[in-house]
């Protein structure tokens, strides 16, 4: 199973965001162990190094939590083509309809999000982290 995992589980993993920081670091485990295929493209990267400094990480621990995330994950490109398809999608949040293009580009299975909602519209299905873990048991 391929997932593309949103930026809110790994903040969430990371920063230790409570009550969904154990959910969110099971997923990355998963990933880890080789239960899933667990992906971020190459935009989240950037937006995940400032929201963890935003969250009192010091530069140096951003940047050894990014060496060690995306040892686990793998970072995928992000087309012009994504990037046009995600400009005339009917999802409204630029960021989410971005990240469906590229789950679809990338032919994942599902978007792992604490936010299903906002990938209604998605090609791609959202999963919370719970329904995710439960498919894998």
């Amino acid at each position: 199973m391929k997932v593309l995992v949103d930026t809110n589980i790994v903040i969430d993993a990371l920063a230790v965001r409570h009550p969904w920081a154990e959910m969110a670091q099971d997923v990355l485990r998963a990933a880890a162990r080789g239960k899933i295929r667990a992906f971020l493209t190459a935009s989240q990267v950037t937006d995940i190094f400032y929201l963890l400094r935003r969250s009192g990480m010091s530069e140096t621990e951003a940047r050894d939590a990014l060496k060690k995330l995306t040892s686990v994950l793998v970072v995928a490109s992000v087309t012009p083509g994504d990037v046009d398809e995600a400009l005339s999608s009917s999802i409204h949040n630029f960021e989410d309809a971005l990240l469906a293009c590229c789950a679809a580009h990338h032919r994942a299975t599902y978007i792992v999000t604490r936010n299903e909602r906002d990938f209604q519209q998605s090609i791609v299905p959202a999963l919370a982290p719970s329904a995710l873990l439960n498919l894998m048991d």
